[in-house]
């Protein structure tokens, strides 16, 4: 199972290396470091081991999956513990790649990086792809969320997760129920549909996970 304490403990390395960094070179940015804490918090986490628990073992080594919006790559590196299928981390951030990737660095297979639109990346690889993962399904706007998801080939397995989390700017594309983000997923064939109570800055909130093709 995951060794969480491998995760902390890279974590804190890379954070405290950023931090040498930052006193000889000015353009090191030190937000990254509260950046990075927030990626292993204990919502994050519980969140991403929800998502392994009920996907894990629908994972094949030979899965190729794309994970949009993929921030420091914690979700590829929590699940190599469960597959060694090839995982592509895509996000817009180009930071993101600089600290995720000493975050992989020891994983074998190492997951991989692209700096670019997720939904584009995916979209263009689409037929290429066998599972498609996004645990921010609130950041993508909703038209192009309706794209991503009208473009999946049919045995796509899908994992999503999302929020009614509306507090966050960010959040362009909230859901009220796992049934409305099952529904903007297009999933016919659901494995799995779950509701999850979480404690935020503003309060509670429901976080949504859907599985299936």
């Amino acid at each position: 199972s995951m060794n969480l304490e491998s995760l902390y403990r890279k974590v804190l390395d890379i954070s405290q290396q950023h931090y040498t960094d930052s006193k000889y070179d000015d353009s090191v940015d030190l937000y990254r470091i509260q950046d990075l804490y927030d990626c292993v918090s204990h919502n994050q986490i519980k969140s991403k081991e929800w998502l392994i628990a009920e996907a894990g073992y629908l994972l094949a080594d030979d899965d190729k999956m794309c994970i949009i919006g993929a921030w420091y790559g914690v979700l590829s590196h929590m699940l190599r513990a469960e597959t060694q299928c090839l995982i592509d981390n895509v996000d817009m951030d180009p930071y993101t790649k600089v600290i995720g990737e000493r975050l992989v660095a020891d994983l074998n297979p190492q997951p991989s990086w692209y700096l670019m639109d997720g939904v584009d990346r995916y979209i263009e690889n689409k037929d290429w792809y066998t599972v498609l993962c996004s645990t921010s399904c609130e950041h993508i706007p909703p038209n192009r969320f309706f794209e991503l998801m009208k473009a999946r080939p049919d045995d796509t397995l899908v994992i999503a997760q999302s929020n009614n989390n509306k507090s966050e700017l960010e959040h362009l594309n909230t859901h009220s129920s796992v049934t409305d983000l099952a529904d903007q997923c297009m999933i016919c064939d659901i494995y799995y549909s779950g509701t999850m109570e979480f404690h935020g800055v503003t309060g509670k909130y429901e976080r949504y996970m859907v599985i299936g093709k």
